[in-house]
């Protein structure tokens, strides 16, 4: 009797598990089709569009679940932007937002333990960089668009809140080497989209490679930042073939891709690293010394034997305006020395300040079609004053001292493959910095992803140290009786 209650308590349960599951298998199989629906009725009538909600629901899945290999994804994603923004929420900006949510949940549900943050650990950057957004925001009590200056400021929050969902998220080295190779991947395919699709449309662009991200200084200046993170990642891809294989391909398609670009400020930058690398090299100096020379002597018979007219663009002495830009951009630093104009605002009141002595080629770039300053230095004296270009210094410079910093502790406990990484982080830094002389790309996600890998190196290199030390420590505790005993 007994044993018939028993074997019917067992097939109760086992009924009820069954139930169990097909209650919870009944409730996908709902969901599914209750998405499966609207996306079939949005594929009759925008395909692009029901693609790319599918795209972002597997985006979704996967950020909350990996938000590292979510936030890699998304890095690859910023080589998209000018692909999808021709509407006011872009991929980039959804699966921001969406990565953003996926941080913040992360959060909340990791223990104390784990939850580590870029404030505790980071506080000079913390500081440099909230004083400067609060700056930007501020700005606007005196801008002559207020609205500017917020939508500004809002722009720089989000691209700096990347900074910490990369750090809580990384926890490995295997972790920060996803995020390197999202960078590469979108590099290598903004290359080959732009040998794809041409520029057109632009005089200033043509015939020159710019890439998925729709503009050839731009893309240069990310190529030399992947050549960078390239070099830094090949002694962690010594035991993986895939991962060696996807950096020489990368690195072949970064030097053809720079090339193409026919972009000054990019060859300039690539300069910069190239003799930076023999200072900061450590004992890769020497190879880094070959490099310098062999490349330097390539792109030499390059440009001056084979490039022919397409040479021309790289030897003038034309500033494409930039000359102009500034001379009024000083015009306008001159006028309020010492709050700026307002983030975000020098489009705004650039007209103002043409009727003064100097000649100005075109007005077209200040009245029917307002640029930006073209330098980020420069930009933030005329937005912002003395100030805001101090505390953009500091950003940087703080930056700077923190992957030197992780460079010289991999060194002491001898991790040349963390090592590496680290100097080369600094060039790919580097790299930006040099080419925004040029350009004011402080609002391109690449630049932000990049300054956020440098206090990811430093939090690796202190968790090593640590481990270290336990080990030292535990080494060197006086013998106990039980392992006396053992003995």
């Amino acid at each position: 009797m007994r044993g018939d209650t028993l074997v019917l308590g067992v097939a109760a349960e086992r009924s009820r598990r069954t139930g169990d599951r097909l209650g919870i298998t009944g409730l996908v199989a709902l969901g599914a089709v209750a998405l499966s629906l609207p996306f079939g009725l949005l594929a009759g009538v925008k395909p692009l569009y029901a693609v790319a909600g599918v795209l972002a629901i597997i985006f979704c899945v996967i950020a909350f679940t990996d938000l590292v290999l979510g936030f890699a994804i998304f890095t690859a994603m910023t080589f998209l932007e000018t692909l999808t923004s021709g509407s006011a929420a872009s991929l980039d900006k959804v699966a921001g937002l969406v990565l953003l949510a996926a941080w913040v949940a992360n959060r909340a549900t990791a223990s104390r333990a784990r939850a580590t943050t870029i404030t505790a650990e980071n506080q000079s950057l913390a500081i440099w960089l909230t004083v400067y957004l609060v700056l930007n925001a501020a700005s606007a009590a005196w801008s002559t668009s207020g609205g500017a200056a917020i939508s500004q400021a809002y722009r720089y929050t989000l691209d700096a809140l990347l900074i910490p969902i990369a750090y809580s998220a990384v926890e490995t080295r295997r972790d920060m080497v996803k995020i390197i190779v999202g960078f590469m991947v979108g590099a290598g395919f903004s290359v080959l989209y732009g040998f794809v699709h041409p520029a057109a449309g632009l005089a200033h662009q043509s015939g020159r490679l710019t890439g998925s991200l729709g503009e050839a200084n731009q893309s240069a200046t990310v190529l030399v930042a992947c050549l960078a993170f390239s070099a830094g990642i090949w002694l962690i891809a010594r035991r993986s073939p895939r991962l060696k294989t996807l950096i020489v391909v990368v690195v072949l398609l970064a030097l053809i891709g720079l090339v193409a670009t026919l972009s000054r400020s990019g060859l300039i930058a690539f300069g910069v690293v190239l003799v930076l690398a023999t200072v900061l090299g450590g004992r890769w100096r020497k190879r880094a010394t070959w490099s310098l020379v062999v490349i330097v002597a390539a792109l030499a018979v390059y440009f001056f034997g084979f490039a022919g007219s397409r040479a021309h663009r790289v030897t003038s002495d034309q500033s494409s305006g930039r000359n102009d830009i500034w001379m009024v951009a000083l015009r306008a630093w001159d006028a309020h020395p010492l709050l700026g104009v307002g983030a975000g605002n020098f489009e705004v009141v650039s007209h103002d300040y043409l009727e003064q002595p100097g000649l100005i080629v075109s007005a077209n770039d200040f009245v029917y079609d307002p640029k930006v300053v073209h330098n980020i230095y420069l930009e933030q004296l005329v937005t912002l004053g003395p100030l805001g270009l101090i505390l953009l210094l500091g950003i940087f410079t703080v930056a700077i001292r923190i992957g030197l910093k992780a460079a010289h502790i991999f060194e002491r406990l001898g991790d040349p493959a963390l090592e590496l990484a680290a100097r080369c982080w600094i060039l790919a830094l580097v790299a930006f910095l040099t080419a925004d002389f040029f350009a004011s790309e402080l609002v391109d996600k690449q630049l932000w992803i990049t300054l956020a890998i440098g206090p990811i190196l430093l939090k690796l290199a202190r968790a090593q140290e640590s481990t270290a030390a336990h080990r030292d420590t535990v080494s060197q505790a006086p013998p106990t009786v039980l392992g006396l005993i053992a003995r």
